[in-house]
């Protein structure tokens, strides 16, 4: 019978308590090797409390403690889903299956580098993920070294540009607003330039028809599909009723915790209720203005007798019909309202109050873009007044000569 292998100690100062004594552990393996491999865990372990176990930890694993510590709490609805969003289906696809201390900074830059052409949003999201995981994880002792010192951002792509509402738009929109039996949503968009969601949180309780004011307090949330909080703190703000919309609401008032904008069961307005109702709304200022920016806003489906089969059957087709509309979204009209603004002289930190940004930034980003596209207008007049014939420059200034 074999001599059975006998196991090493050997003794270990892995620190000093706060009375300055030797803190001793001991180091056990059956070979040398693992007896200095356990001495070095020891002390990882006293100096930064990580343990082996942690160290061998799998990137999923990490990420999700990491999250479940510092984020799920101190996140929305709409920041969680786009944390999940970046999480599993940019981050963990890639790396997840591995430990922890096998993760390198190429494999966090390959990362990166595979979002490049993606929205500027979800590369934040991804790139402040990787880089607070890798940090908490070497302040706490899980990994020697932070992967992800050197991180570089890959480029986004171009955003969106929105405009101002052309006046065939402004036109339309008012006239549908007015005419149509749901069209009060327009004329909300267009007198405040609220978020959709803000729009379509809006309670009779939170107009105040005395001061002409009106109060946004909550917001509906296609991602957890009902209502709750807004924006952010600054997004808690009034807002002035203009005559017109102030005529438009006064007649149509209701209880305090009534919707303004309701579906058909006097409840919120949800994903689904508002794209059937904005399909229709932007159809009917095609149907006012033909002339304005237009796109597909629905499809129909509908099966059509074709023929029939040999045993007697009727045969089907499915045809789609197109159903045009405004190219127009929600956030056009807040645009707009925000060049109103601009061009009435309001100053950026009123702007920045009425419109419910968080920072000045964004509010001032806005305003040199219609400053800039104000200049280029201009430009254009004083180039065509120098362009023009000596005759009609006469006639103009009432000048001979």
């Amino acid at each position: 019978m074999p001599r059975k292998k006998e196991r090493i100690r050997r003794k270990v100062i892995v620190g000093h308590d706060a009375a300055g004594n030797p803190v001793v552990k001991w180091a056990i393996g059956y070979t040398n090797k693992e007896v200095e491999a356990r001495k070095d865990d020891l002390i990882r372990e006293y100096a930064t409390g990580a343990t082996a176990k942690q160290a061998t930890m799998l990137y999923r694993e990490y990420v999700q403690q990491w999250y479940d510590a510092y984020k799920r709490d101190r996140l929305s609805e709409s920041s969680k889903n786009s944390y999940s969003n970046a999480i599993n289906n940019h981050i963990l696809p890639y790396i997840g299956d591995k430990q922890m201390r096998a993760v390198t900074a190429i494999d966090l830059q390959n990362i990166m580098n595979r979002l490049e052409g993606k929205s500027k949003t979800l590369i934040g999201d991804v790139f402040s993920i990787v880089k607070n995981v890798s940090a908490h994880a070497c302040a706490h002792g899980i990994i020697d070294r932070n992967p992800a010192l050197s991180l570089v951002k890959p480029q986004a792509a171009s955003k969106k540009s929105r405009r101002a509402l052309t006046d065939s738009e402004t036109s339309a929109a008012l006239k549908v607003g007015a005419e149509h039996p749901r069209g009060l949503l327009l004329l909300l968009l267009y007198y405040t330039g609220m978020r959709r969601g803000e729009a379509l949180g809006l309670q009779w309780g939170d107009i105040d028809f005395e001061d002409r004011t009106l109060r946004v307090s909550r917001d509906i949330d296609f991602l957890s599909n009902g209502p709750g909080s807004v924006k952010s703190e600054n997004a808690y703000r009034t807002i002035p009723i203009p005559q017109a919309l102030y005529d438009a609401l006064r007649p149509l008032r209701g209880l305090p915790s009534v919707y303004v904008i309701q579906a058909r069961n006097g409840s919120f307005l949800n994903q689904s209720s508002f794209k059937r109702l904005w399909s229709k709304l932007m159809a009917a200022m095609l149907d006012a203005a033909p002339d304005i920016e237009k796109n597909v806003v629905e499809v129909k489906h509908r099966k059509v007798r074709c023929g029939t089969y040999a045993s007697g059957k009727p045969k089907y087709k499915d045809t789609k019909t197109k159903i045009y509309g405004s190219m127009l979204t929600p956030h056009y009209f807040r645009h707009n309202y925000t060049s109103v603004l601009y061009n009435a002289g309001v100053d950026v930190l009123t702007a920045q109050k009425i419109l419910g940004h968080s920072d000045p930034k964004t509010t001032i980003s806005i305003y040199t873009h219609l400053s800039k596209e104000n200049m280029e207008r201009d430009i254009h007049k004083i180039c065509n007044a120098f362009d023009a014939s000596p005759e009609s420059a006469r006639n103009k200034t009432g000048k001979k000569g």
